[in-house]
């Protein structure tokens, strides 16, 4: 869907997905069940709005703020449990959670952290480096999903 349209997609699950217009994907198995509250997809929404604000590319912006949007939700699990936390609550954690970003507070992707969780399912190179690498050609004839999709 991505190449298709020529948009960056995001689709939030238990394994969020980020693709690409170029057939890149990246893969986040970080979420927990803090996530599936209503109004988390808002705070991804606008975490995703505020860093293509901030001049990053947006896969790059897409893939940082799914980073982000799941280390904001272990937070919150691990001070209100899975299923006392609300979306508002991630916000509270915004600012801690952010500050993963300052070694690499360009928007480049080669100077981007190494965000551990998330690994690349494709695509033609690049990558945020450390933990989040593209790897291989893409997916069969630019399209499909996670293996065994």
């Amino acid at each position: 869907y991505a190449e298709l349209t020529g948009s960056v997609v995001v689709l939030k699950g238990a394994c969020t997905v980020v693709a690409g217009p170029d057939g890149r994907a990246r893969l986040s198995d970080a979420a927990n069940a803090m996530l599936a509250t209503a109004g988390t997809g808002d705070v991804l929404a606008g975490l995703i709005a505020g860093l293509l604000a901030q001049g990053m590319t947006p896969y790059d912006a897409a893939s940082t703020a799914v980073y982000l949007h799941s280390d904001m939700g272990r937070r919150v699990a691990e001070s209100h449990g899975t299923a006392a936390g609300l979306a508002q609550d991630l916000l509270q954690v915004l600012p801690d959670a952010r500050r993963l970003l300052e070694s690499g507070s360009s928007a480049s992707s080669s100077s981007m952290p190494d965000f551990g969780g998330m690994g690349g399912l494709g695509g033609a190179g690049g990558g945020m480096g450390g933990g989040m690498p593209d790897v291989g050609g893409g997916m069969p004839g630019g399209q499909g999903g996670p293996p065994g999709f």
